[in-house]
């Protein structure tokens, strides 16, 4: 009876913390396919976006330049903070298909 009394109580119910939660479950998108792409800011950066294609939720970052000494970090940091894909689309461009000065042969990240 005080239970059903305190319910219907204005006044009481105003001043109870409310107990019930409202749970939000966020289910993760794997990032199972990905295109990588390039895009030159005003400021002479460039914007380095990552996109997952299923969900086609992007990240992106800002990098001084698209060599492979500037994105293969960039990368590896939004890799790490999302997961490894199984599948990486790119456009060919220098960070890809490059020769780094400090390696003996053709490198090609992916």
């Amino acid at each position: 009876m005080v239970e059903d009394l305190v319910k219907s109580c204005l006044a009481c119910q105003a001043t109870v913390p409310q107990t019930t939660r409202n749970y939000v479950f966020i289910t993760p998108v794997p990032w199972t396919e990905l295109s990588i792409e390039f895009d030159e800011l005003p400021t002479g950066d460039y914007l380095l976006v990552v996109i997952e294609d299923y969900s086609r939720i992007p990240v992106a970052e800002v990098i001084e330049s698209v060599s492979s000494r500037i994105v293969i970090p960039s990368l590896d940091k939004i890799l790490l903070e999302h997961s490894i894909p199984h599948e990486i689309r790119r456009e060919n461009g220098p960070p890809f298909n490059s020769r780094d000065e400090g390696l003996q042969s053709e490198t090609s990240v992916f």
